[in-house]
């Protein structure tokens, strides 16, 4: 499968090739229900709003609120998004996205030892140039819009990828590497997506590709063989290189049972509370710059944690050219019920702000 691994990553269907044996790690992670996770995680603490901090540590740098939410009109890092900054879900070992890093790296050493370097703090404020170009980003891509992604500045972005730290690594000599952590999209709103997930990439440097290295193994998710001049960029002219990567948010719901990605970022040790939604209906006449992430942006800002999910259900055009839209917003909190007075008031400040920050005219 000849692939950039940008593409591999990111852009292309599913595909991972892994040992038949690890059908086995997966067997082992049946018994991680939501039954388990409960008992991991329970806790009779009362609930309580989390505190943004305004100096975080990141890869080693302390870096505050000023240098990552400027007043800059490149800059479209909200408070909700550097809030998580610094938070590494997947470095904590009795986290789900902890237990699952730690297995798959347990995998890795059993398999193959002493053999793969492991990244796992590397900061995840990186330049425009290693998040895409060096990953041969076609410069007209979508990924690189201020839609999709965030930009501190026009030349640094909050990484997409952890394939961001690709070239890098490839250009420090590391030839067998294991890279996880957290990545920054725009995204929209419902149970499965977050604008703060965290991938896993392994990347394994060769003299040669063949047959032999491969025909064990079976293809079950993002994979393929890395392109050339990623390699003869990094100083490689004579290797080949196969690289995979996978989402730990998605394997982990699934192994664990977890029906709402809001709730790895819960501040509530109970974890697997469910609390009934609220919804709330929203019509309005969209512009011709309108698009559905800033509009996703601009709740999740208000909202935070408590909108589980941004829906349209209706459109349609009038006989004027003029398009409207009808989106429907459920509130739930994971760790409390809501009242319909502070819905209320989310709601009303919901409008005020689509109103104004996207120039659209309510119904």
């Amino acid at each position: 499968m000849a692939t950039s691994f940008a593409n591999a990553t990111i852009f292309s269907k599913p595909s991972l090739f892994l040992q038949r044996s690890t059908l086995a790690f997966c067997l082992r992670f049946s018994s991680f229900s939501t039954s388990s996770a409960a008992v991991q995680f329970h806790s009779h603490k009362k609930w309580r709003h989390p505190v943004a901090s305004s100096l975080v540590e990141l890869g080693g740098l302390k870096i505050s609120r000023e240098e990552i939410v400027k007043d800059d009109p490149t800059n479209n890092v909200p408070d909700s998004i550097f809030s998580k900054l610094g938070m590494q879900l997947h470095r904590r070992d009795q986290h789900p996205l902890g237990i699952l890093k730690n297995a798959i790296y347990d995998y890795f050493d059993t398999n193959y030892p002493n053999k793969f370097d492991k990244f796992d703090n590397l900061c995840p404020i990186v330049s425009v140039k290693a998040n895409f170009d060096d990953v041969l980003v076609p410069a007209d891509h979508v990924s690189r819009s201020y839609n999709d992604t965030y930009y501190v500045d026009s030349q640094t972005v909050l990484r997409c990828h952890t394939s961001a730290h690709q070239a890098e690594l490839l250009s420090k000599g590391h030839t067998h590497f294991l890279v996880t952590g957290d990545v920054y999209r725009r995204d929209s709103i419902d149970s499965t997506h977050y604008p703060v997930f965290h991938q896993m990439e392994g990347v394994r440097v060769l003299l040669q590709l063949t047959g032999k290295d491969l025909e064990k193994w079976l293809e079950v998710l993002g994979c393929g063989v890395t392109e050339q001049e990623i390699l003869k960029r990094s100083g490689r002219m004579d290797n080949v290189a196969w690289a995979f990567g996978l989402g730990l948010e998605r394997l982990a719901m699934v192994l664990f049972d977890i029906p709402d990605i809001r709730l790895f970022w819960t501040m509530d040790e109970r974890f697997t509370s469910q609390y009934p939604p609220c919804y709330k209906d929203m019509s309005f006449w969209i512009s011709d710059s309108f698009t559905e992430n800033n509009l996703c942006e601009v709740v999740r800002g208000i909202a935070g944690d408590l909108v589980e999910e941004v829906k349209l259900i209706d459109n349609f055009t009038n006989k004027k050219g003029m398009t409207s839209h009808c989106y429907r917003i459920a509130y739930r909190s994971m760790e409390r019920s809501l009242t319909d007075e502070e819905i209320n008031d989310l709601q009303w400040k919901v409008r005020e702000q689509v109103e104004s920050k996207l120039k659209v005219v309510l119904r």
